[in-house]
C-alpha cells in the first residue's frame, strides 16, 4: 500500500489525535457502559488482551444466552463487536444492508443468508436457490449481507462448546436509521421482530427447514439442541 518500510517503522510523527505514548494507554479496561446509540454493552478500552476468552456481558438479543460487547477503541472509526452463541443454540435470522464481515474466533458454525425480498420462509416459498450457506471455524470469514441490499442472515453453533464471533462493520453502522429529526430516538430495527416493524424473524415464524437441519447436524456430532421448544410456538397474542 505504501511501499516504504522506514515510513512504517521509523516515522517520527506522533499521531496523538488517536494514539498516546502514555504508559496507561494500552491498559485494559473491563468496565461496561451502554453504547450511546442503542444502549448495548460497550467497553472503552484500547486493548483486548484475550479476545478468545474475555468476559462478554449477557445480551440475549440474537439467541437465548447470547453474549456480546462492543469494544470502543482509540476513538473508533470502525464499528465492531465480539459475540458468542451457547452450545446447542442458534440466532434468529435478521436483515440489514451490506457492511458486516464476521470472523469466527472460537468454535465452529455456519451462516445462512438470503435476500430480504425472498421472505421469511425461503425454502417453503420456492426460493431455495437464492439461499447461501457458509461453514466456518477459527479465522474463517463470512459476509453477512453480500448482495448490497438488505439480506437476512442467521448464525448456527455447530460446536461442542461456545461459538464466538467478531463482526467488523467499517465506519457506517448498517442498523442506524438515517434522516431522523433532531432529538428523535434511534430505532433498533434489527433487534425487533418482523411482526413488530423490525427485521428479526422469530423462531416460531422461521422456515421449518432451519430447525430440522440444525437438530440433525447436532445429532451427527452426538449432541442435542438446547433450544426451548416453546420458542417455536406462536404466542397467543400474535
Amino acid at each position: 500500500l505504501i511501499g516504504n518500510r522506514d515510513f512504517i517503522f521509523n516515522c517520527p510523527y506522533e499521531f496523538t489525535d488517536r494514539f498516546s505514548p502514555a504508559a496507561d494507554f494500552y491498559k485494559p479496561n473491563d468496565d461496561v457502559e451502554p453504547d450511546p446509540i442503542r444502549g448495548l454493552a460497550m467497553r472503552r478500552t484500547n486493548l483486548v488482551p484475550d479476545v478468545m476468552n474475555c468476559d462478554l456481558p449477557l445480551d440475549n438479543r440474537r439467541s437465548p444466552g447470547w453474549r456480546r460487547v462492543e469494544p470502543f477503541m482509540t476513538g473508533n472509526k470502525f464499528y465492531l463487536w465480539i459475540g458468542q452463541h451457547e452450545t446447542g443454540k442458534y440466532s434468529k435470522a435478521h436483515a440489514h444492508s451490506s457492511a458486516a464481515v464476521l470472523v469466527c474466533i472460537k468454535g465452529r458454525g455456519y451462516t445462512y443468508t438470503w435476500p430480504e425480498e425472498c421472505g421469511v420462509n425461503p425454502w417453503q416459498d420456492g426460493h431455495a436457490d437464492k439461499v447461501k450457506r457458509v461453514d466456518y471455524e477459527p479465522v474463517g470469514l463470512v459476509s453477512a449481507a453480500p448482495g448490497g441490499a438488505r439480506w437476512y442472515h442467521q448464525h448456527f453453533n455447530a460446536s461442542d462448546g461456545p461459538f464466538r464471533l467478531t463482526a467488523w462493520f467499517g465506519p457506517h453502522h448498517p442498523s442506524l436509521v438515517t434522516g431522523l429529526p433532531p432529538g428523535e430516538k434511534q430505532i433498533d430495527y434489527t433487534g425487533m421482530d418482523v411482526n413488530e416493524g423490525g427485521t428479526s424473524i422469530p423462531y416460531w415464524m422461521e422456515d421449518p427447514k432451519l430447525r430440522k437441519e440444525f437438530e440433525e447436524m447436532l445429532a451427527e456430532y452426538g449432541q442435542e439442541s438446547r433450544m426451548d421448544p416453546s420458542l417455536y410456538e406462536k404466542p397467543a397474542d400474535k
